[in-house]
């Protein structure tokens, strides 16, 4: 892929669960500061006590129209759940494809679900034992998460930082949970992972199981939690760069 460049192709953020797109800023920045435009859509699933999976990969798929009408590429990078639904948005916009002269031309799941056809994300979560720190709301339509910072921070010293985010943390829709995918876009698209080795949300083993039934090849491994972005910020972004450039 080494004819991408800030100049052709512009970054899709897919954030996780529980999260907002603020909560990346050291990564956007990062990307920013190589030269690349980032959209970053706030997720419906996030703050919903509803069904709302088909509204996030909607408004993912306006972040993709968007970036193509302006001729340029797309390199989506997507983070935990946010591999759900951003492999679902780039299904009808790979490049070349449907003679789409401007497209999806980059996956790079970070710490990400990539899942088979016709799963969910429970599925996969069925392969381990229960996350006792995800607790249903009083609803019973979305979920809340419990020791954040054993779970998403463990790696990561600044308290305060860790604090104001866990206190930005909102529930999210369990309806996206339970949604299949409907095809496998690291099969069309080159596609890399970044393997997070201290994650405690989805653990490197889970990771490795992922990439091996994904057959993904562009692999780095990151000494890092399931925040690399924050952590690990000049790796993450460095490693994100090299998968746009065909460095891995």
């Amino acid at each position: 892929m080494s004819g991408i460049t800030p100049q052709n192709t512009s970054f899709l953020l897919a954030h996780g669960a529980w999260h907002a797109p603020k909560h990346y800023i050291q990564l956007t920045n990062g990307l920013e500061k190589a030269g690349y435009t980032v959209i970053a859509p706030q997720l419906p699933t996030v703050g919903c006590e509803g069904e709302a999976f088909d509204d996030d990969v909607e408004i993912l798929r306006s972040g993709i129209k968007e970036i193509v009408k302006s001729g340029k590429d797309v390199a989506i990078i997507m983070h935990s759940y946010g591999g759900v639904a951003g492999s679902e948005a780039a299904k009808g916009f790979v490049k070349g494809e449907d003679n789409n002269k401007n497209g999806v031309v980059k996956l790079i799941y970070m710490c990400a679900f990539a899942l088979a056809a016709n799963t969910s994300l429970n599925d996969r979560l069925g392969d381990g034992p229960p996350l006792d720190w995800i607790h249903p709301t009083e609803s019973g339509k979305a979920a809340i998460c419990e020791r954040n910072d054993e779970i998403f921070y463990n790696d990561i010293d600044d308290d305060a930082w860790k604090k104001q985010v866990s206190s930005e943390l909102k529930p999210h829709a369990l309806d996206s949970f339970s949604r299949n995918v409907t095809w496998e876009p690291y099969r069309t698209i080159s596609s890399a992972y970044l393997l997070c080795e201290k994650d405690m949300a989805i653990p490197a083993v889970a990771q490795e199981a992922m990439i091996k039934d994904a057959g993904i090849t562009q692999v780095v491994r990151l000494n890092a939690s399931h925040s690399p972005w924050v952590s690990r910020t000049d790796e993450t972004v460095q490693a994100a760069l090299n998968a746009v450039a065909g460095k891995l």
